[in-house]
């Protein structure tokens, strides 16, 4: 029995670019393509949409909120020491999500992490990975609100920041916790898992830097972004060698450089998925032919095609 996992990065705004693909995928491949994910997982932006895809929203749908409802989220002019805040986001998604739907209400499997600022017991800050494996009750819209809470763009939330601290693109995390035998205990050999990632900045560092506080993290925030963007990366080496021809991972280089939170750039996200599908054909064959073949396809037919 093939169990499929969906993994969706964090980063803000970019998470357009994931919608976008996901639309092509419903287009290209198979109309029913969510309704065949055993489990969604996501950080930040990413667990945003997890959830929503989740509840049965459609990527258009999604699209769509992410075009008219962001610049409500991040307002021209931020206010207090973060430059947004989070009762903006919580409104936002009160409309979106219900707001008493608990984690164990869903029909699919959830996963989405936080980090917990301060753990009692381990006096400490701590990971925190919230699923729908456990008797998790936990209103699913104070988890997204928690994964959502980057640090210096959002104060904490319930004493939570984002699960980007650490996982920013939640594909081993998830991978880990569905095949845990006390978790997920999910067959290794069962798992197909489809990465997808919000898009890479085209950014870099030329020549040898010698920069304090103000160059890394001023105006344009360089160290949040390196961290970021290395981090949406980091899993795909090690997920590549354990799984191999049962993952895939979708990203591209965007058309021009975007923030989390510049929501201006919406359609860049947008054109650069068109551009991914229309300049790199090849690989986008290869893409649908995986998704087609092995992450829909049945193990009887695996075996036969393998």
């Amino acid at each position: 029995m093939v169990y499929r996992i969906l993994s969706i990065d964090g980063g803000g705004v970019r998470g357009a670019f994931a919608l976008k693909m996901l639309k092509f995928i419903e287009e290209e491949v198979d109309k029913d393509f969510l309704q065949k994910v055993d489990c969604f997982a996501g950080t930040s932006t990413g667990g945003l949409i997890a959830t929503c895809l989740n509840l049965g929203m459609s990527p258009r749908r999604l699209l769509f909120y992410y075009k008219h409802l962001s610049p409500l989220v991040f307002p021209k002019n931020g206010d207090g020491n973060s430059k947004y805040r989070h009762d903006r986001l919580r409104k936002v998604l009160s409309v979106i999500i219900p707001k008493d739907l608990q984690m164990d209400g869903l029909k699919k499997d959830l996963i989405i992490p936080a980090c917990r600022l301060y753990h009692s017991r381990k006096k400490r800050w701590k990971e925190e990975i919230y699923d729908t494996f456990g008797d998790c009750r936990e209103k699913i819209i104070d988890v997204a609100v928690r994964s959502a809470a980057a640090p210096l763009y959002f104060p904490s939330y319930q004493g939570y920041v984002d699960g980007g601290v650490y996982a920013v693109n939640p594909s081993l995390l998830a991978y880990s916790r569905v095949i845990d035998p006390s978790v997920g205990g999910v067959d290794p050999e069962e798992v197909r898992l489809l990465s997808l990632g919000n898009g890479v900045n085209p950014t870099g560092i030329q020549g040898e830097v010698d920069w304090g506080i103000e160059d890394w993290m001023g105006e344009k925030l360089r160290l949040f972004e390196l961290m970021t963007d290395m981090g949406m990366q980091a899993p795909h080496y090690p997920l590549k060698q354990i799984l191999q021809g049962r993952y895939r991972r979708l990203n591209t280089i965007l058309k021009g450089e975007v923030a989390i939170d510049d929501t201006k750039k919406v359609k860049t996200l947008i054109d650069s998925a068109e551009m991914f599908r229309k300049e790199h054909q090849d690989i986008w064959t290869m893409d649908k032919a995986w998704l087609h073949e092995v992450y829909l396809g049945d193990q009887e037919e695996l075996k036969k095609t393998g």
